[in-house]
């Protein structure tokens, strides 16, 4: 695995460590962003999309449920 890869598995593991897994929390990102010394931006960028992929369930929606049934719909 890559360098970044590594790194942004690093941050949501340590945001979750220390009980803000979505980095709501800006001593949380501070924390974070001084011991992996990485940008505070960067931080908050890696939470914000682990938060976006944990909504994600990997169900089709309703629309497209219905447009694999009846494309002419």
């Amino acid at each position: 695995m890559g360098y970044f890869a590594n790194l942004e598995l690093e941050i949501m593991d340590m945001a979750r460590d220390l009980g803000d897994a979505q980095g709501q929390d800006a001593e949380t990102i501070l924390i974070i962003s001084r011991n992996l010394n990485v940008a505070p931006e960067e931080v908050q960028r890696v939470l914000g999309e682990d938060a976006d992929l944990d909504e994600y369930d990997g169900q089709p929606d309703e629309l497209t449920e219905w447009m694999d049934f009846d494309p002419d719909c």
